[in-house]
């Protein structure tokens, strides 16, 4: 999640990097296994029923809970407290970039 977070936004440009066989963020992309991108991607999904006010906001666990039944997950409490945990995450990587861009730069002398 760290290494979408950081490099997503730009992903066809270090594609393109690596497809011309120039260094690119993409050659230390982890791997993840099945579980895992299955995993990321609800999270993905849910993400689109994250509440947001002011500032970012969390996935309500109703709606956690929803998908996974919707989804047909047998474990949903695990489910869920993987989803949330992910979502704390998230939600403090997002806070600590925000925090990152807004202090004020250096002036140069």
């Amino acid at each position: 999640m760290t290494w979408n977070f950081k490099y997503g936004e730009n992903l066809a440009f270090y594609k393109d990097l690596q497809e011309r066989g120039l260094e690119s963020p993409m050659d230390k992309m982890p791997a993840i296994n099945q579980v895992e991108a299955s995993y990321y991607n609800d999270f993905s999904v849910l993400g689109s029923e994250r509440l947001n006010g002011m500032n970012i906001g969390s996935i309500p666990v109703t709606r956690v809970v929803q998908y996974a039944n919707l989804e047909g997950v047998h474990d949903v409490e695990l489910f869920k407290r993987i989803m949330l945990r992910l979502d704390c995450f998230y939600i403090n990587m997002v806070l600590a970039e925000q925090k990152r861009k807004s202090k004020p730069k250096a002036k140069r002398s």
